[in-house]
């Protein structure tokens, strides 16, 4: 929670200094999230919303973004017994907050790099049926864990912006659980920019 009061500190901070420098917007829309590598093996494509503030200085535009994403999660069955088959299936949601800065590369076209926090949490859920050895069974089980961990993440991408409307396409990472693998995924924003 520290991490996340400092970073807001420094963007009011930031946008108090550049207030009158340069020209303000905010953009609204929202977000498809495509999960890569072993992300994909456990969660659905994610959808959510932003909110991103930009400050311009010429060819380099400041960013400060806010958003929400939601993964769903795939039912998964592995085989636990010979004909027994037990299913998992976990949810997933993030809420990223980053700074960065965009560069022009021609009219309307940009590169963009984002660095900073991600909230994570998660719902994992399981059910195993009884198993029967011999005259031996064990019970039926299931269960729900959650969790949730703040990480450090990034994004890389490129967008185009035409009039008032900014659609961009990104590589997201949201940072790396304790225990587990990186979540990355491929994301497509479309944003409309209102002038501050």
């Amino acid at each position: 929670m520290k991490k996340v009061l400092s970073l807001v500190v420094v963007l009011v901070l930031f946008a108090g200094f550049t207030n009158g420098q340069s020209k303000i917007t905010l953009g609204v829309g929202g977000t498809l999230a495509l999960p890569m590598g072993t992300f994909a093996d456990a969660s659905s494509m994610g959808f959510g919303g932003l909110v991103r503030g930009e400050m311009g200085f010429g060819t380099i535009v400041g960013t400060a973004s806010l958003g929400y994403l939601m993964f769903p999660g795939k039912d998964i069955s592995e085989e636990v017994y010979p004909g027994v088959n037990a299913t998992y299936s976990s949810s997933f949601s993030a809420i990223p907050i980053l700074v960065g800065a965009k560069y022009s590369f021609a009219p309307g076209l940009y590169g963009s790099v984002e660095a900073g926090l991600n909230m994570l949490s998660w719902t994992a859920k399981y059910d195993v049926p009884a198993i029967t050895v011999g005259s031996y069974t064990v019970p039926a089980s299931s269960g729900e864990t959650t969790g949730s961990e703040t990480k450090f993440g990034f994004a890389v991408g490129v967008g185009y912006q035409v009039s008032s409307f900014d659609i961009s396409l990104k590589y997201q990472n949201l940072g790396t659980p304790e225990g587990g693998d990186a979540l990355n995924f491929v994301g497509v924003n479309v944003l409309y920019n209102f002038g501050l």
